[in-house]
């Protein structure tokens, strides 16, 4: 992943070809902003399918208290439906 003052000046390059040493440019800056935003969102998100998955698993196939569990279950919805909510915020500006 590239650090977030390189991806300014890739940014910036890109919106101004040949300029050299970019200014504040409060475009490039809110378009830096979405991007790591997205990425933050997704990181998150994956975090919660992990969980949806673990919780599945212990449910399905484990062994001991979660297995069968309704709350066990509960906790596998729950994390897909918060995965889901995340990726939603991810389309709103």
């Amino acid at each position: 992943m590239i650090d977030p003052v390189s991806r300014y000046y890739v940014l910036h390059e890109q919106a101004h070809p040949g300029y050299g040493a970019p200014s504040l440019d409060s475009a490039v800056l809110r378009q830096l902003a979405a991007e790591i935003r997205r990425e933050e969102n997704e990181a998150c998100a994956k975090v919660c399918d992990d969980e949806a998955l673990e919780a599945w698993k212990a449910y399905k196939i484990g062994h001991g208290p979660g297995r069968a569990d309704p709350r066990t279950e509960g906790m596998s919805d729950g994390a897909e439906i918060l995965a889901e909510k995340i990726r939603a915020r991810m389309e709103k500006p």
